[in-house]
């Protein structure tokens, strides 16, 4: 069962590229616009957390010392997240490969250029772009769930004109990025996390598999927030807008949660699952 949480993820999209996507997706854009709300309007709400100074700083975790495997992942973990895609590469043009692949498998590989990868969220013509937040992390993360975690991608990758329809990949991202955040505020979760030899080797699958399992909890609160938001007799048009409301508030409370199963010694017993999944992968 989905432990039902709200966690706000870190804000990646430009203004401009944003207001590309939108209109990029004819749907949406029409959508907004029966609504009376023009697509600049979709993304001033859709880029406006990331100039917002974050909420989490009133949540200290405490301090601890990292252990040798512990730091050696979080380490792997970090150099990544700097790491820029390199077409020269061949790794790298793999894993963008594989996103396609298993996200789009009925359907060739188009290319790295190429408005295509709108299918998959991503908020322009060159995926790389959506990357730089998170570097070659971001794209290791999105081509593990696309392969491993199909029970995430049926129920989140929507059409759209889905009413519950947002931008997977750049949520994807997103996701990446809150989760990457908390490991690097709380070293006792690390230490929890990383706790064995073997996890030197399985830094990213863990990784991986935390993102996945936070995404699958924002998905149920969004979920929730837009049918209640519909029942308060708000046009469909504007269940998209909701999404940077609904995150607003999911990133404070991912480091709470954190926070109280380490007080409480449940930390352990909620990242097991995770573990079991990534080792069979």
């Amino acid at each position: 069962m989905i432990d039902v949480l709200p966690i706000v993820a870190a804000g990646i999209l430009t203004a401009g590229a944003a207001y590309a996507t939108a209109r990029y997706y004819p749907l949406v854009e029409e959508r907004l616009e029966r609504a009376g709300v023009h697509p600049r309007a979709f993304v001033t709400r859709l880029t406006s957390t990331s100039e917002e100074k974050d909420d989490d700083e009133a949540i200290e975790f405490e301090a601890e010392e990292l252990s040798e495997t512990a730091a050696a992942c979080l380490a792997t973990l970090n150099a990544q997240v700097k790491t820029a895609f390199d077409e020269d590469n061949s790794d790298h043009v793999d894993l963008l490969k594989a996103c396609w692949h298993h996200l789009q498998p009925s359907v060739p590989y188009p290319g790295r250029n190429t408005r295509d990868w709108g299918r998959l969220g991503f908020q322009g013509a060159d995926p790389v772009t959506d990357l730089r937040g998170m570097g070659i992390l971001g794209l290791k993360t999105l081509a593990y769930i696309a392969q491993y975690r199909q029970d995430l991608v049926e129920r989140i990758l929507r059409p759209s004109d889905d009413t519950y329809f947002y931008f997977f990949a750049i949520a994807g991202i997103n996701m990446a990025s809150s989760v990457h955040h908390l490991l690097n505020s709380a070293p006792a979760l690390v230490n929890q996390f990383y706790s064995e030899d073997k996890d030197i080797d399985l830094a990213n699958n863990l990784f991986s598999e935390l993102v996945a399992d936070t995404w699958l909890q924002f998905d149920v609160l969004f979920l929730q927030e837009t049918q209640a938001f519909l029942r308060q007799g708000h046009p469909p048009a504007l269940v998209i807008m909701q999404f940077e409301r609904i995150r607003a508030t999911f990133h404070q409370q991912l480091h709470q949660r954190w926070a109280q199963l380490l007080t409480t010694d449940r930390a352990r017993d909620a990242l097991q699952p995770l573990r079991e999944q990534s080792v069979h992968q």
